[in-house]
Formats: C-alpha cells, sequence, structure tokens
C-alpha cells in the first residue's frame, strides 16, 4: 500500500481511543430539554453487515453541564427519515449514503466535519416498556444563540 493510500485511509485517531469510545457511558440525568455541543459523529458497520449512527453530546449549561449524552440509531426502514432530519437539522442539507459513510475507506464519511462541534438543543425522554427503561435522545433544532449563552453562563463563575 502506498502512503497516500494509507495516510488518507488512516482515521485521526490516537492509538487505544477506539477502545476508549466503546467504553463511554452516557450520564443519567433527568428528562428534559438541554443545550448542548455534538461531541462526536460517527457512522459504523457491525460484523454482520448492520450500519449504525452514534451521536455524543456534551451538555454546555445548567446544573447538567459537562454531562455526556448518546443519540444510536441502527440504519434500516424505519430509522433512515430520522437520520436524514437530524442530519440537515445540524448541516442544513440532506445527506446522501456516501456523505455519511464512505464504503471505500469503512469509515464514517465527510458530513463528519459539518456536524462535529455544533451548539444544538436537544431533549432526552425516558420511555418505559415493562422492567425495561429506553433513554431517548432527540435533537430539536441548532441552537444559533449559544455566543450569547455561554458568555451568560461565564458571568456567573467567580474568577480568583
Amino acid at each position: 500500500m502506498g502512503i497516500e493510500k494509507l495516510f488518507n485511509s488512516t482515521p485521526a485517531e490516537e492509538p487505544g481511543n477506539s477502545e476508549t469510545k466503546q467504553k463511554r457511558e452516557m450520564s443519567r440525568i433527568p428528562d428534559g430539554t438541554y443545550q448542548a455541543l455534538v461531541d462526536d459523529f460517527s457512522v459504523f458497520s457491525s460484523k454482520e453487515g448492520d450500519y449504525y449512527v452514534s451521536w455524543w453530546f456534551s451538555l454546555t449549561n445548567g446544573a447538567a453541564k459537562g454531562e455526556q449524552l448518546q443519540r444510536f440509531s441502527m440504519v434500516g426502514p424505519a430509522t433512515v427519515g430520522y437520520i436524514k432530519k437530524d442530519v440537515r437539522t445540524v448541516t442544513g442539507s440532506i445527506p446522501e449514503w456516501g456523505d455519511l459513510f464512505n464504503e471505500e475507506t469503512g469509515y464514517t464519511g465527510e458530513v463528519r466535519a459539518g456536524v462535529l462541534g455544533k451548539p444544538v438543543i436537544i431533549t432526552q425522554k425516558t420511555a418505559r416498556k415493562g422492567s425495561r427503561e429506553f433513554i431517548n435522545v432527540y435533537i430539536d433544532r441548532l441552537n444559533e444563540a449559544s455566543e450569547a449563552v455561554v458568555q451568560d453562563d461565564d458571568e456567573d463563575e467567580i474568577p480568583f
């Protein structure tokens, strides 16, 4: 393999980062609507050939500031519309499959660069079915007023 192909097909991760990501756990916080930044976005396939979309959000204000929430979806007939809506909400455009997942490299597509670090408003809702609990995270909208929110938060801190 040539150096160009090696470089272009290798993800920008430190050794061991993928192991850390697998162990990442979602915070337990009360249901509600939160301001957040898109902390991570990935599309990947399982050994069985199923595809998944994972969003990680870092909450940016209030009592839950710094907590982490995840939106995780298997790509299938019932979820494709929601996945497209979420990406459109954050980037302003409806993605093609090749934007989400690069079949040639086997890694997340170019849309990742367009969503990382974006300020969003998200809602967490917990559903109970029998003895099982399902925590759902929804992307409501892009948070265009995020600069004002960050400035307001900073005023509450006491400088030392």
